[in-house]
């Protein structure tokens, strides 16, 4: 099996008023006890109030490869015994 490889879908970036936004929650929730237990039972509705998506964040990759490691690489074998592998 040849190896496969996937592109991961791009995550929109962060802009600034997005950080600036997220900063004023963390330090207010560290200083109003009210405003941590509100994000604690309810993040999402607290990220509205804030002007935030509250979504799970795409982890992204340039690529994905997937390799067939069952059998070796007929160019890494030549390389290092000197031997052409058949494949």
């Amino acid at each position: 099996m040849p190896a496969m490889h996937r592109t991961m879908p791009a995550r929109p970036a962060a802009d600034a008023a997005d950080l600036s936004r997220f900063a004023e929650l963390v330090a207010r929730a560290g200083l109003e006890p009210d405003l941590k237990r509100r994000y604690t039972t309810d993040p999402a509705a607290v990220f509205a109030e804030f002007g935030l998506l509250g979504a799970e964040p795409v982890y992204t990759a340039p690529a994905l490869v997937i390799e067939d490691l069952g059998r070796p690489d007929a160019t890494a074998t030549a390389l290092l015994t000197g031997i052409p592998y058949a494949v």
